[in-house]
């Protein structure tokens, strides 16, 4: 059978040259030419936006934590951790914002420093803007309080005090500390009961109404 005549598909370069059924040469290499640098700028392009993705997901993604879990966050945190828990080792407290200052407690011997992350900070961090916290420390004593509580000035989950990471047995690793003596707010049987030391889970509610 004879295979019929596509008259409609002749390329330009050939309309110019149709001796003996056969296209010119050169504007078919002009025609190639043109094709194969636009391919090589496409498929450039598209491993480009790939390799853009691929950051943007690295970007996103949780850092691991390689030393003791100190603290164990759940709850109402951000979608773009893409789970329902984050665990943090000391070094990955400390790599949050710092803040510190100078307080006395009811609980110690004159005046120290602590230094550790905000809870409004760490909130932050994980996306968390209203509700409420549940913090629980290594022998389940648990507190509730609410995140509008967790102010610049606020509370700290504090991993040193005067420079040195507290034990266990000396109210660490972690401590929920208020700068008492900087705000006479925080002197209050309320703010006592929520400096719960030996700190090892949070958990965030954003589905209660403050």
């Amino acid at each position: 059978m004879t295979r019929p005549i596509l008259k409609n598909r002749i390329l330009p370069a050939c309309a110019k040259d149709r001796r003996i059924g056969m296209c010119n040469v050169e504007g078919i290499a002009k025609w190639s030419g043109i094709g194969m640098t636009l391919l090589y700028f496409y498929r450039s392009l598209g491993l480009a936006m790939l390799g853009l993705s691929a950051v943007h997901a690295r970007a996103e993604e949780p850092a691991t934590p390689t030393g003791t879990i100190v603290l164990t966050v759940r709850g109402d945190i951000s979608s773009t951790i893409n789970k329902e828990s984050m665990q943090f080792d000391l070094a990955m407290l400390k790599a949050l914002p710092v803040t510190s200052f100078e307080t006395s407690t009811i609980w110690t011997n004159g005046v120290h420093v602590f230094d550790g992350v905000s809870i409004a900070d760490l909130a932050a961090e994980l996306g968390v803007s209203s509700g409420e916290i549940i913090a629980r420390s290594i022998n389940d004593y648990a507190v509730t309080f609410p995140l509008k509580d967790a102010v610049n000035d606020g509370a700290i989950i504090a991993y040193l005090i005067d420079g040195n990471e507290m034990p266990i047995r000396e109210l660490g690793p972690l401590w929920v500390v208020y700068d008492f003596d900087n705000n006479a707010a925080y002197r209050s049987a309320v703010t006592f009961a929520r400096s719960i030391w030996q700190l090892d889970r949070l958990e965030f509610n954003q589905d209660v109404a403050e």
